[in-house]
């Protein structure tokens, strides 16, 4: 990283000083670095993220019984009911009027049909078994209904408790800025930092300017950094995923990117500025 006399550290450093020509690892590209070296060709895009320690609140909402089936399974599941109690009731009917009145005994209202079949759904036996074999087998069908969908909701609603999401303060870098109790950091005078310095974005600018404007209160390192998100709940760093998969067995708690604030970049091997062998390089 550029440091504040103007010189460079690193393989940048090692670049400058004229101990070395090209680097073997690949560096993410800025404006500022392009002062000093030329890139070859772009090997990886890649971005960096808003990183926050995961919370020990879960996001878990009134309706989350709901959640595992869509609002169109719901009513495709409403309408089955609907279909097979006008079912159920004209078959009572034509078996009634048409074939015997065996089941004048036990008469079927309307009501009384979309209640048997609600409770066939809800696996629940009922008190009254029509005569006829038609209804028997709307009753079957509607057992075995139940049973295919009592399967799929069970499943997708254990995956859906099992797999809580953690609740995040806030998921974009609009979301950081109006929260006001958090604060941000990112390494000083990195391909991040310049990002921010140099960037034409209004929002990104109040960032700088609110967060960023003194190096000398930014972590040193992604390392510190990352190291500093474990211990202040409320500070949140911008890092790729890379360097917190390097760093994470060396953390004491559990990160999480935000997915919604993130900045692009690419990444390619850098060689000395006008360097002769770039075009050997580059191809």
């Amino acid at each position: 990283m550029k440091l504040a006399n103007g010189s460079w550290n690193g393989l940048l450093g090692l670049i400058q000083r004229k101990e070395a020509e090209l680097t073997s690892e690949a560096l993410t590209m800025s404006p500022s670095r392009t002062e000093l070296v030329d890139f070859i060709a772009p090997i990886k895009f890649d971005k960096q993220y808003l990183i926050t320690k995961r919370s020990d609140v879960f996001e878990l909402n009134w309706n989350s019984f709901l959640l595992p089936f869509s609002s169109g399974i719901w009513l495709a599941v409403i309408s089955i009911m609907l279909v097979l109690g006008i079912t159920l009731w004209v078959t009572y009917k034509i078996t009634y009027k048409w074939v015997g009145k065996s089941e004048a005994a036990n008469p079927y209202a309307f009501h009384d049909v979309l209640f048997y079949i609600f409770g066939s759904f809800c696996q629940q036996g009922h008190d009254k078994t029509p005569d006829s074999m038609s209804g028997r087998v709307v009753y079957l069908v509607s057992y075995l209904t139940a049973v295919v969908l009592l399967a799929g909701y069970s499943a997708a609603l254990i995956s859906y408790l099992t797999l809580r999401k953690p609740v995040i303060p806030f998921t974009t870098f609009e979301g950081l800025l109006k929260d006001n109790s958090y604060k941000f950091g990112v390494t000083p005078f990195s391909s991040a930092y310049s990002y921010f310095e140099v960037t034409k974005d209004p929002l990104l600018k109040k960032l700088y300017r609110k967060f960023l404007r003194y190096p000398i209160e930014l972590p040193p390192t992604t390392k510190d950094g990352l190291h500093r998100v474990c211990k202040d709940y409320k500070f949140t760093y911008l890092s790729s995923l890379d360097d917190v998969d390097e760093t994470r067995k060396k953390l004491s708690c559990h990160l999480v990117p935000v997915n919604r604030a993130y900045i692009p970049g690419s990444r390619a091997m850098a060689v000395a500025k006008n360097s002769p062998y770039l075009g050997i390089f580059s191809h």
